[in-house]
């Protein structure tokens, strides 16, 4: 979103007034995190309750240093000092961005989730990768093999 509708929204200096592009900026922020905050809740349904406490202490983490930064713009248009604004921003962005990296660990952590009871179509996949299986199989065993014509003493 911020590579699309973002370029259209661009703050600008500190210290002037921010107008429409200000204004259009942070309807696009708070836009493009309603949108990411939806995600993570959904996400939130799938893992369990740790992670889901989790997502949502999160999201009110993001949410609150969001508004905390936005709270300052009056000072920031009027270029007056704000020395803890960009610390509550980075907290903002790396605090909901670092969620990523957890989920990206709790999917490595649960790889069959894409097969299991919540997947509808997990039965169908089953039933097509044991055919697979049966029709190529990975190895065989030497049970299993082609008969090559090569004799070994038979047991008497």
């Amino acid at each position: 979103m911020a590579l699309t509708v973002g370029q259209l929204a661009a703050m600008r200096l500190r210290g002037t007034e921010q107008g429409s592009a200000g204004t259009m900026h942070l309807v696009e922020g708070l836009v493009a995190m309603l949108m990411i905050f939806g995600a993570m809740g959904i996400a939130a349904t799938a893992f369990g309750a740790r992670f889901r406490l989790y997502t949502i202490a999160t999201i009110v983490l993001a949410a609150g240093f969001g508004v905390w930064s936005v709270s300052e713009i009056p000072q920031i248009e009027q270029g007056l000092a704000t020395p803890w604004v960009g610390v509550k921003e980075r907290i903002f962005w790396y605090g909901y961005q670092s969620w990523y990296i957890v989920l990206a660990l709790v999917l490595l952590r649960h790889p069959g989730r894409r097969g299991s009871m919540h997947d509808p179509d997990a039965k169908a996949d089953r039933e097509i990768d044991e055919e697979l299986e049966e029709t190529f199989p990975a190895s065989d065993a030497p049970g299993h093999t082609v008969e090559t014509g090569i004799r070994i003493a038979r047991p008497e």
